[in-house]
Order: C-alpha cells, then structure tokens, then sequence
C-alpha cells in the first residue's frame, strides 16, 4: 500500500495483512516533514517509533493508565471498528456510483462538517478542525470486490490518496521485539 498527502508533506510506505476473521494488522514507514517514524499495528496494540531520533518501539494499549494510552486510545479504537467494517464517520453517508469501467466500480460520498467533525472527535482528534465544506471520499474497487484506491477530497482537491496493490500474496507482521509499554 503507499499512501501519498497533500503537498508530498507526508509520505506512507508499508503493508497490511488481513485475516479471514476481519482483523488486520499494519506495518508502515511515514514520513513528515525530514522525520521519519515506524508504526505497527498488530493485536490490537499500536507501536511507534521514531526512526530519525533513534528512539526505540512504544508499545500503545488501549485501556493502559499512561499518558500516549489515553491520547492515542480513541485512535487504536477506531482502528480496531474500522477492521471490523465499522468506521469513524456517519453511517447515514450516501455513496453514489459515480464510474463504471472493466477494472473497477467507482464510489463517492460527501460527509457533511459535522460528520467530519464526529468522526474526528471519535479518533481523539476533536482539536482537528472539520472543513466548512465537508469532504468527499472516492473507492475505487475492483470487479473481485478488492480496493483499489481511496481519495479524500475537501475543497474539490485531492488531499490524501492510497492505492491498494499487491492483493493475495500472505504476508506475516508481527509486534516488534524490542517494544516497551509507553
């Protein structure tokens, strides 16, 4: 998967693997600005490093007393419901076909302000404020039922696009060894 910002202000390289129960788990190298961090998502525990410091593997758990538990908490929650087809935003979004081609059907759905702003607020990130317009999100997905590209469109500009490639081949992600609870 890579996962490209606006501006090239942030860059994500890396894979995920899904089970036959629905869970995933994410291994990704992002990029922001000149610092570069390491983020692991496996078995409902969100790892973290910052690779341009040298810093070792965090462990994050959700429902843990410290600090970057209770900050990061509402996102490793919203990971865990997205994995399950749950997610963040309203589930009385509209999505419209908008293309039809032999290597894909194409999706498009506008959250309003305030939906943008709930599913913010659902993934501790309340103080992000939601764009007076809302935003559009645009699936491609492929005739097999895979994705194939998501967008997410405020202004009429694209501002974060992933492409999905690679479908089929298994791959293994495990927690990182040298972790250590945050």
């Amino acid at each position: 998967m890579t996962q490209s910002g606006a501006g090239g202000a942030m860059r994500s390289t890396g894979i995920v693997s899904f089970a036959h129960d629905g869970t995933a788990a994410t291994k990704l190298t992002e990029h922001v600005g000149s610092q570069e961090f390491g983020v692991v998502y496996v078995d409902k525990v969100l790892y973290f490093k910052v690779v341009s410091a040298g810093t070792g593997w965090l462990a994050i758990r959700q429902g843990a007393s410290d600090a970057l538990a209770k900050q990061f908490g509402p996102l490793v929650q919203a990971m865990q419901q997205s994995q399950r087809g749950g997610t963040a935003g309203s589930p009385d979004a509209v999505w419209k076909v908008v293309a039809v081609t032999p290597a894909a059907i194409t999706y498009r759905t506008h959250a309003t302000q305030r939906q943008v702003a709930a599913a913010l607020d659902k993934t501790g990130m309340s103080q992000v404020q939601a764009p007076p317009g809302g935003e559009d999100i645009v699936e491609a997905i492929a005739p097999n039922g895979l994705v194939r590209q998501v967008d997410t469109i405020i202004n009429g500009a694209v501002t974060l696009q992933v492409d999905y490639r690679g479908w089929g081949p298994a791959v293994t992600i495990s927690a990182p060894p040298d972790s250590t609870d945050a």
